[in-house]
């Protein structure tokens, strides 16, 4: 198989390089054509370069279309090509290129294996894997000697009958016999089973490796072929282009001059006519632009007074909310004094009638029970007081507060005077 696959790569080496030598002559035959022959310039090369120039303005305007940030080599590259009309197969290629990176869609042309390589590394596989069955058969080897040894009788240390010895001897000889008997039966069996199994393998594996190496060869044929026919319409592609470019080139000349002239008459022709265009339409465009300042400010004049009346309107109602709040809440407020008040007066009722059953202890009790009650309204008051209203009824506390301190210590007077009183 070696030998066929060399004798095919130097069959084919040696066409490919006959062929190049026929190209060569072919080439130089041609340049000494071109070479002796003038330039002439005829109605179909004005007509091909005409299209070209029309092709060229056309890429240039897919060029300016697509969004090229990130992309500033690649837009300058085919930029600096289409002024010359013999790039333009290069600069589709460039701007097909560009479309697939800009969509994130560009895959670069991975290079094939060759078959040989991809041969090669399938046998090192096979050998790898042939290897590691020789070391699972080595292994298989070393636990069987390793049982054998298990089985062999361990040297006693004690004194021994001779009879005992003899028939021990005998008995355990025979059973080692068997033992290895059995033991070379299933050694040879595994054996027979594992290089059976590896005949198979390898005659599969040959057979596979056959079907790829024939498949190989068939691609390598085919692809050949195709490289051959491609790299003739190259050829083609590039002797045309070599004459396009010579026609090309003198004909750009002669039109840049044409068209320099031309563009000097046309540029003083129209000079006026753009100035009192744009005149025109600049007078237009403030004209539009005052209208459309003038509906705005209107507008905004009207939303401003709409906005006023829907302020009052929510201002009139927070008003009129508040207030009866502060209404309900001096009510109660003055509700709560009243009841305060009633509270003390049946206190002090309740008071005079116990000082006459009891006299120091139950008068100590009573002043401690009347401070304890005392500071524990005025703390829920000022609480009340202090979260709902801090800014408005911060007067009327401190009021309250002042009252309540003159009556505590009129009470605390009477009460002393009392006590004296009593304790004389």
């Amino acid at each position: 198989m070696v030998a066929k696959k060399k004798t095919k790569q130097k069959v084919s080496k040696k066409k490919l390089a006959r062929r190049k030598s026929v190209k060569k002559r072919i080439i130089k035959k041609k340049s000494l054509k071109s070479k002796s022959s003038k330039p002439s310039i005829s109605r179909k090369d004005f007509e091909t370069f005409q299209f070209g120039v029309q092709r060229l303005k056309e890429l240039e305007k897919e060029l300016n279309s697509l969004d090229t940030r990130g992309f500033y080599k690649e837009e300058q590259a085919i930029k600096s090509k289409l002024k010359n009309v013999s790039e333009i197969p290069n600069i589709e290629k460039a701007l097909k290129i560009l479309k697939l990176k800009i969509h994130n869609k560009y895959r670069p042309k991975r290079k094939r294996k060759s078959p040989t390589k991809e041969i090669s590394e399938d046998i090192e596989d096979i050998k790898q894997e042939i290897k590691g069955l020789k070391r699972s058969k080595k292994e298989s080897f070393e636990d069987i000697k390793q049982e054998i040894k298990k089985l062999k009788p361990r040297k006693e240390t004690k004194p021994l009958d001779s009879g005992v010895d003899i028939l021990v001897d005998t008995n355990f000889n025979d059973f080692l016999i068997q033992t290895k008997k059995a033991l070379s039966e299933r050694i040879r069996n595994r054996e027979e089973d594992m290089n059976a199994s590896l005949r198979n393998d390898l005659e599969k594996r040959e057979e596979k490796y056959r079907k790829k190496h024939d498949n190989l060869l068939r691609e390598f044929e085919s692809g050949k072929k195709k490289l051959e026919e491609e790299y003739e319409k190259k050829y083609t592609r590039k002797v045309e282009s070599t004459l396009h470019k010579e026609v090309s080139q003198q004909f750009n000349a002669k039109l840049r001059e044409k068209l320099e002239k031309e563009k000097v008459e046309l540029g003083k022709k129209y000079r006026a006519q753009l100035r009192e265009h744009a005149q025109y339409e600049l007078e237009k465009q403030k004209q539009k632009l005052e209208e459309n300042l003038k509906n705005r400010l209107i507008e905004m004049e009207k939303q401003k007074q709409k906005l006023e009346e829907n302020l009052k309107e929510e201002l009139a109602k927070k008003k009129k909310s508040l207030s009866s709040q502060f209404e309900k809440k001096l009510s109660e407020e003055e509700k709560k004094e009243k009841s305060l008040q009633k509270a003390k007066q049946d206190f002090s009722v309740k008071k005079e009638e116990e000082r006459k059953k009891m006299k120091e202890v139950l008068a100590e009790e009573a002043h401690r029970k009347l401070e304890s009650e005392l500071k524990k309204k005025e703390n829920i008051l000022r609480e009340q007081i202090k979260d709902e209203y801090e800014l408005r009824l911060k007067k009327k506390i401190d009021e309250h507060e002042q009252g309540l301190k003159k009556k505590k210590f009129d009470l605390e007077l009477e009460m002393q005077k009392k006590i004296k009183q009593v304790l004389k």
